[in-house]
């Protein structure tokens, strides 16, 4: 169980001298050309900043930046995804159990199978190879994107701080009210209940039958497009894979729209610095546009 719950953490991972002060993008060409955006209205005194977080790469991608630090020194409150990484136990293994009216349907009788027969293939998977059906498929989506990504990476090493927990950890040291847009519990509802067993099947068995060196491309452009602060090439990216839009729209656009409801209760009062995950901020329904509706001055910033 303690696998388990490590399992869906991972997954989860997000004032100094003028010279110092965060500096505008003035050209239009650059307007998708970074991860730190400032937040501002002619009828608010105060400022706030947000900023697109990847959950797979380190801290000390900004952890040395003074803008950065300015920013979060300057602020009165720190909003992240979730206020704390702490999972209830019993909850996450209900959520990840089938129910007694859910039930595994192939489309194809070899597509049955394939997944016995790649779980038993599979290092963290093969244990379930035999009694797949007391899990969610979404449960092995999960297991599998960790067992790829997180287990080989520095992700898995105690040293590694992501982002996310980089601005968690800020707050704490620096005595900064820490304010969570959702809970764990939540997160993991979004994966388990908010998705139709038939169609967790059909995202599992098509990313277990995705060619890994094509993963691997995937991950590396992914990371190439965040390293380079180019939202709009992140943008292009779909969670569970161009198939499956509305299940990717849960994700993303669902979430952001419930977020920019909460967010002025904050920012229109304090400086805040919201640190969320970069795929949430551009886009029709992406928080810098959500937030530009609400009549809200959104201006990139170098860092």
């Amino acid at each position: 169980m303690n696998c388990m719950r490590s399992v869906f953490i991972m997954f989860y991972f997000f004032v100094l001298q003028a010279c110092l002060l965060p500096q505008e993008v003035t050209s239009e060409n650059e307007l998708s050309g970074s991860l730190l955006w400032e937040i501002s209205r002619d009828d608010i005194a105060s400022r706030s900043y947000i900023f697109g977080t990847n959950h797979l790469i380190s801290s000390s991608f900004i952890d040395t930046s003074a803008v950065i630090l300015n920013c979060i020194n300057s602020a009165d409150i720190i909003i992240t995804e979730v206020e704390s990484m702490q999972i209830d136990t019993a909850f996450l293994m209900n959520a990840m159990k089938m129910k007694k009216d859910e039930y595994y349907s192939f489309s194809e009788s070899e597509d049955e199978e394939y997944l016995v027969n790649f779980f038993r293939n599979d290092s963290m998977l093969k244990a379930f190879a035999d009694i797949y059906f007391i899990l969610k498929p979404m449960a092995y989506w999960l297991i599998y994107f960790y067992s790829k990504y997180i287990t080989d990476t520095p992700y898995g090493n105690t040293g590694f701080t992501t982002l996310d927990g980089f601005f968690m950890a800020e707050a704490q040291k620096k005595n900064k009210e820490l304010i969570g847009l959702e809970s764990m519990e939540e997160q993991i509802s979004y994966f388990m209940d908010s998705i139709a067993v038939s169609t967790q099947l059909k995202i599992l068995l098509g990313t277990i039958r995705i060619n890994p060196e094509d993963m691997d491309l995937a991950k590396n452009l992914l990371d190439t497009c965040y390293l380079s602060q180019d939202l709009t090439c992140m943008s292009s990216f779909w969670v569970f894979g161009s198939k499956f839009k509305k299940e990717n729209m849960m994700f993303t656009d669902n979430r952001n729209l419930l977020w920019v409801k909460k967010l002025p209760a904050y920012i229109n009062y304090k400086s805040a610095v919201i640190a969320v995950g970069a795929g949430h901020l551009p886009g029709e329904n992406g928080l810098i546009s959500l937030l530009k509706k609400q009549g809200y001055n959104v201006k990139p910033l170098r860092f």
